[in-house]
């Protein structure tokens, strides 16, 4: 079971931050359109840290903390996302059974060499003497900066192309 998108943004427009964060013990002063207190996740004097009411999230410009109540939550208590949702759901009242929905199965995945060609499949849909063979040798002639490879490296690293024999 998980919480739906429409459940977790239900928790939030029911949770204000700015008193999620005042009942943390963090006194918030009024700035202008903002709230300002020192951080709460690193050792300060100064204001850095800023909550937004309206928008709904928070930003600390010494130590690069933000995000929203949710993230604040589960950053402050040091709790999981699960954690943080089920702790402001039961602040606000809300039943967190009826927010959630039934998580579909994951499938079993098929391992990618079951999923592979076996090479004599894979080499004998390739065109004899294929055109990237040319253009491997001699450079290609609409590409005047493309480098040509020596034969020893095609014969190297003959992943290239295919000839048939």
């Amino acid at each position: 079971m998980q919480v739906t998108k429409e459940g977790i943004e239900r928790i939030k427009s029911a949770s204000d931050l700015a008193a999620v964060v005042a009942e943390r013990g963090i006194r918030l002063e009024k700035k202008g359109r903002q709230l300002v207190a020192p951080c709460p996740f690193h050792k300060e004097k100064t204001a850095s840290f800023n909550v937004s009411s309206s928008k709904g999230l928070y930003h600390c410009f010494g130590c690069g903390a933000s995000g929203d109540v949710i993230g604040f939550v589960a950053k402050h208590d040091k709790v999981s996302f699960g954690g943080a949702l089920e702790a402001l759901a039961r602040r606000a009242g809300l039943d967190l059974g009826k927010l959630m929905e039934e998580r579909p199965r994951i499938q079993q995945k098929t391992p990618l060499a079951a999923l592979t060609p076996p090479p004599e499949i894979r080499h004998a849909t390739t065109p004899p003497k294929a055109p990237a063979e040319g253009a491997l040798l001699h450079g290609a002639p609409h590409q005047p900066s493309a480098v040509a490879l020596l034969p020893r490296v095609i014969d190297h690293y003959h992943r290239t192309f295919c000839e048939r024999e």
